[in-house]
């Protein structure tokens, strides 16, 4: 369940604190970690940035990436994540955010790695905008 924090006017919205989901796929596709509710840009705006905390095991590489799974379209997807050690990752440039409600998805892929190396994921956060 999302944790939603309301301080002098701006919200941050903390999914999956505290929570680690792992992805040792590569192959083509992204696979899913985990699905959240998004309230709709009408009700929370349009959100300025997604981050996340997240690394993969040394050897590998992978990315995130938001998918609106309603409406079947990308949110936002990761550069290439190779840090070893937890870091916040910026999730990149933000679109086709509905109007309405939706199930979002967090989303992995391992591009590089042998057997087990996984990519990793810790904690997201939405930061809506002001609009």
């Amino acid at each position: 369940m999302p944790i939603e924090v309301d301080k002098s006017g701006s919200r941050v919205i903390v999914f999956a604190a505290g929570t680690e989901v792992s992805s040792t796929k590569s192959n083509p596709s992204f696979s899913a970690a985990a699905c959240f509710p998004f309230r709709g840009s009408g009700i929370w705006g349009t959100p300025r940035k997604i981050q996340a905390v997240a690394f993969v095991d040394s050897g590998a590489t992978g990315r995130l990436r938001i998918q609106d799974v309603t409406n079947g379209l990308t949110i936002c997807t990761s550069a290439v994540i190779s840090n070893t050690i937890a870091a916040v990752v910026d999730l990149g440039a933000i679109a086709n955010v509905p109007v309405d409600e939706a199930v979002w998805e967090l989303q992995m892929i391992r591009d590089t790695g042998t057997g087990n190396s996984s990519i990793y994921c810790c904690s997201l956060m939405l930061v809506p905008g002001d609009d």
